[in-house]
């Protein structure tokens, strides 16, 4: 919990939903805590947006992030 977010009714139901066998009910329990997280919890909506990688061919395994980072431990460039 990075944010230090906490709600009284939503740690309740979250304890509700631990103690629940049922999984209809759990399932329901769950999508009360969704709700409450989306309308006043530290959700924020995400969007997505085409990123694109251009390489020079000479570097090799280089393969896209979903984040767009470059990750380059396994990449390596042709002699």
């Amino acid at each position: 919990n990075e944010t230090r977010w906490f709600d009284d009714e939503f740690t309740g139901l979250l304890t509700d939903a631990q103690a629940t066998l049922d999984v209809d009910a759990r399932r329901e329990i769950y999508s009360q805590m969704e709700d409450i997280m989306q309308e006043r919890g530290p959700i924020g909506n995400s969007f997505w947006k085409k990123v694109w990688n251009i390489t020079n061919s000479d570097f090799q395994n280089v393969t896209a992030h979903p984040t767009a980072y470059f990750l380059m431990a396994n990449v390596w460039k042709n002699a």
